[in-house]
């Protein structure tokens, strides 16, 4: 951020040329251009005295500033340099922040196909750079897509502040059985970073079948067919279809 302060006549307004203005950070964070916490800058022709301060990491913060303007000497009548002025501002800097969410079902079945759906998001009002998000599936899941394109890394270039952007991960649950934990980092410029997990169940279906008749019977007696389908499993099996085909000599009774 610059810092311009202007020199002028009271009388006129014009500016005062080679005046010097004395920077000096009082309290809080940042460096002047010349790497310190003070710095003494002339005035040009215009009356203007510039200089530039900066802050001290990416975590924000306020600088309090004092500021010394000083006469020149004028040698030739005696006159030593004379204060004629002093004055304060202050500069604060709102840092750039980056968030990362994940959103997963809480349990699928082995053999499936689901989505992990990563938010990032910039809750500042500071544009936040280099935003790159890396997430490696874990062992049991395999890739399958992702919106945008990507596998593992997906560099979101800036994330303006206010704003968010989302990384939709399609994938397939290898693992028979167990949890799994997916975790996605998030980093930007200025040492940011956030990480995100999220747990899902792999369930699988165990199916059995059980069947018993009556085991003794005349001719054109009844006859009692009872069939149990189990599911011992750790998942729900859908389109469960059974099948008896009844052999000769035996007709349903309707």
């Amino acid at each position: 951020h610059e810092l311009v302060t202007k020199v002028m006549k009271y009388s006129d307004n014009s500016g005062l040329d080679n005046y010097s203005v004395t920077y000096r950070i009082t309290d809080g964070t940042g460096r002047f251009s010349n790497g310190s916490t003070t710095e003494t800058v002339m005035t040009d022709g215009s009356g203007s005295a510039r200089t530039v301060i900066t802050p001290d990491g990416m975590t924000g913060g306020t600088a309090n500033i004092a500021i010394e303007i000083m006469r020149p000497a004028n040698e030739a009548c005696c006159k030593p340099a004379v204060k004629i002025a002093d004055c304060t501002t202050s500069k604060t800097w709102v840092p750039a922040e980056i968030k990362i969410a994940k959103e997963c079902p809480a349990s699928v079945i082995s053999g499936s196909t689901f989505d992990y759906v990563i938010t990032v998001s910039n809750p500042s009002s500071v544009t936040a750079n280099n935003v790159v998000v890396t997430d490696n599936l874990p062992a049991g899941v395999s890739y399958v897509s992702a919106t945008p394109a990507g596998q593992g890394s997906w560099n979101l270039g800036s994330v303006a502040g206010g704003s968010s952007q989302q990384i939709r991960i399609t994938a397939r649950a290898d693992t028979t059985t167990g949890n799994v934990q997916n975790c996605a980092q998030v980093t930007a410029e200025g040492g940011l970073s956030d990480q995100a997990c999220c747990n899902t169940a792999i369930n699988s279906p165990a199916l059995s079948i059980e069947k018993t008749c009556t085991p003794n019977v005349m001719i054109c007696d009844m006859i009692e067919y009872t069939v149990i389908v189990r599911n011992t499993g750790t998942g729900a099996a859908s389109n469960v279809r059974v099948v008896d085909t009844l052999p000769d000599g035996i007709v349903a009774d309707d």
